[in-house]
């Protein structure tokens, strides 16, 4: 048995129009071959990450790229990412 390893990658940033900070990033855990990935979202009121979406498994079926995050006029939250699943791309919004 070997620890589990686990990496943040992908952030992206914004801020509101208030100062305040949002992160949206990619968190992927590695455990005896199989991959735990997740969406996560977190924001300056908020620190705690809250997941957008997750998947846990063989890492050849299911992937997460490119989480991206706006900030529009009226401070509402957009958030984007890439989802791979069994060879099927799909953006979601």
């Amino acid at each position: 048995m070997f620890p589990a390893l686990g990496l943040s990658i992908e952030p992206d940033i914004a801020v509101d129009s208030n100062g305040g900070w949002h992160i949206v990033y990619r968190k992927a855990e590695f455990n005896n071959a199989v991959e735990t990935s997740s969406v996560r979202y977190l924001n300056s009121q908020s620190p705690s990450p809250v997941i957008i979406d997750t998947y846990s498994g063989d890492p050849n079926i299911c992937s997460f790229f490119s989480p991206s995050i706006a900030i529009d006029s009226k401070n509402n939250v957009h958030i984007t990412y890439n989802k791979i699943t069994e060879n099927i791309s799909q953006l979601l919004l």
